[in-house]
């Protein structure tokens, strides 16, 4: 913790320049937090979270789940908050136009 911000960088932060990660970057000036997500293969396997109250626990949740896909009922869009029901996340959020890449699955 640096001037009340906390910094958690957890799982592959994307470094590998030989794998192909798809990132998601979420900026809340509400929370004024920061959170950038990597991907491969559709599949979570690193993050970084920057902001004054950011919580990790999720994260280290879906990435002590391992490299498989999740599967899930519903799926929330990172960007607007538009909740999608379905086995998987649709390809373009209907409400923001976000890609399929910032949904998450909510149980």
């Amino acid at each position: 913790i640096a001037f009340g911000t906390n910094i958690f960088a957890v799982g592959d932060p994307g470094q590998d320049s030989s794998v192909g990660y798809k990132t998601v970057e979420v900026k809340d000036p509400v929370d004024k937090s920061y959170k950038k997500y990597y991907m491969k293969e559709g599949d979570l396997v690193g993050a970084v979270l920057i902001g004054p109250r950011v919580k990790a626990t999720g994260v280290l949740r879906r990435l002590e789940a391992g490299a498989r896909r999740i599967k899930a009922d519903r799926w929330k869009c990172l960007r607007c908050g538009y909740i999608h029901e379905g086995p998987e996340p649709p390809e373009i959020c209907p409400l923001c136009g976000a890609p399929r890449s910032l949904f998450v699955p909510i149980k």
